[in-house]
């Protein structure tokens, strides 16, 4: 790792916004090699200033990561078995359905996690220079672990002086989905047509342009989605103005799955064609195409967009180099110089279109690291966390993914029932199909069953990799059939088939 990579430029003075947060710091606790807890005690701002200063002759480094929620948690557990420290900081109070997306069995050690103060950034940066001092640390880097701290990454980045920061000018367009688009239009970039509307006087006046007729409900298709959230939450294909503003209403009146009110909703063209999700690692203004994969996404229980799976795509591949090149252009338009990228690009009849990129990993908790390690030898939480870590190990990572050593599927487990689960079946014949490699995330007997249409109501899934594409289809069609019979709740021995 070059030195210089990781040099301060000047601080810059944070900005002060938002709502200020309790403060508090959770430091680390010494846990067994075999065992990894998390850090329960609390520090105060005062107790870590009076902590005596450690001097060893060289800083041990350490990464801050920001929210370290779903494969936010992945990328700490990374850090640390690579023996650098890991600071934690939250960018709001902390979210239990957030939390409930982290795997138990990841190290947590951090060195100390503390709440962002959201009113003065300066307070939260001199905490983490009084925890640099004290336990003889030097932060090279503060990135997101999840959705919800890409603004707060680049907050503390920038105010820090950390050259590896994408600043903070786009923050906004990087997490509002409305914003985001507009500023691929202003660099000629191609985007879809939408409207942020914060009444229902402002959809009826942008849906106009969709009406079939004057005198008919029906609507060339839109997509209605809050501005701000994940995992399909509350997007919806919407066909009638009748169905339009039953979207709207069931949006504006609910939070977000990431626990936020919504105060308006994007409404946008519906873009037919293939979605593609294009994964990136970008270093000081270099990007790395380190994953593409195409979403099996499918209308279930009265919703649309809801994931069965994703295909491995060689980056190589005609539809591959599309993909990259488009995307690539993205990521400069919206400023994404430095760490992961997730973009969700559908490959239209007159080319790609940006549905939304995300300047974070991949989320699903990170099951989809082996498989990629199957497919590439490499996945991209390894390799974003060497970003900041290591240069000699990025550069061993080629520019665009290349044709895959083995085909994988991610299934994505769809539920048709809701109830207390009593048992799981066919998970035996499952696990000796040819391309099996594990499960995950499945629910424990005894939890509460949902109908799947989200990620938040998802029920697991299975990773099928294999070097036969044909010996996978098989594997993959004999766990849907499974699929209608495996959710066994209380009250129904014989569950009905996936609608």
């Amino acid at each position: 790792m070059q030195q210089a990579d990781f040099e301060r430029s000047q601080p810059v003075t944070p900005k002060t916004v938002g709502k200020p947060q309790e403060e508090e710091t959770r430091a680390g606790k010494d846990v067994p090699t075999q065992q990894h807890e998390k850090s329960t005690e609390i520090r105060s701002s005062e107790e870590v200033a009076m902590m005596s200063p450690i001097s060893p002759s060289v800083p041990r480094d350490c990464l801050v990561v920001v929210d370290p929620y779903s494969t936010g948690a992945n990328c700490c557990d990374f850090v640390l078995r690579k023996g650098v420290a890991c600071l934690v900081v939250d960018s709001a109070p902390r979210n239990p359905v957030l939390e409930a997306l982290v795997d138990p069995n990841l190290r947590a050690d951090y060195s100390a996690r503390i709440q962002f103060d959201a009113i003065n950034t300066a307070n939260t940066v001199q905490e983490l220079r009084d925890l640099e001092n004290a336990l003889g640390l030097r932060i090279i880097g503060v990135c997101a672990g999840c959705e919800t701290g890409v603004e707060c990454a680049d907050e503390l980045s920038c105010a820090l002086g950390l050259l590896n920061s994408n600043g903070t000018e786009l923050s906004e367009a990087r997490r509002n989905k409305y914003i985001m688009h507009q500023q691929l239009a202003k660099k000629g970039v191609t985007n879809a047509a939408q409207a942020n509307c914060t009444c229902w006087e402002e959809v009826e006046a942008f849906l106009q342009g969709y009406k079939k007729s004057d005198d008919s409900d029906e609507i060339i298709p839109v997509v209605f989605k809050p501005l701000r959230s994940a995992g399909s939450d509350g997007v919806t294909k919407v066909r009638s103005m009748t169905e339009a503003r039953a979207a709207y209403e069931r949006i504006m009146l609910s939070p977000n799955a990431l626990g936020s009110a919504n105060d308006s909703v994007l409404v946008m063209r519906f873009l037919e064609g293939t979605e593609y999700i294009v994964d990136t690692v970008s270093r000081f203004g270099k990007h790395k195409i380190v994953a593409i994969w195409e979403y099996d996404k499918r209308d279930h229980a009265g919703h649309s967009f809801v994931y069965y799976g994703m295909w491995s795509v060689s980056g190589t591949s005609e539809i591959g180099q599309t993909l990259t090149a488009y995307t690539l252009q993205v990521l400069d338009a919206l400023g994404i110089r430095n760490g992961a990228g997730h973009a969700e690009v559908i490959l239209t009849p007159t080319g790609p279109c940006l549905v939304e990129i995300g300047a974070r990993p991949q989320g699903c908790e990170g099951t989809f690291m082996p498989v990629a390690d199957r497919c590439w030898g490499y996945n991209q939480v390894d390799v974003y966390a060497n970003s900041y870590l290591s240069e000699e190990e990025w550069e061993k990572i080629p520019d665009v993914c290349p044709e895959e050593k083995e085909v994988a599927y991610k299934l994505d487990f769809v539920s048709s029932v809701s109830g207390k689960l009593k048992r799981i079946d066919h998970l035996e014949s499952i696990r000796s199909l040819p391309s099996f490699v594990q499960f995950d995330l499945l629910p424990s007997v005894g939890s509460q069953m949902h109908v799947t249409i989200d990620c938040f109501t998802a029920c697991g899934s299975v990773s099928l990799v294999h070097q036969d594409r044909k010996q996978l289809q098989q594997d993959v069609d004999a766990v849907r059939q499974f699929e209608k019979t495996m959710w066994v709740v209380e009250g129904e021995e014989t569950p009905a088939a996936n609608q």
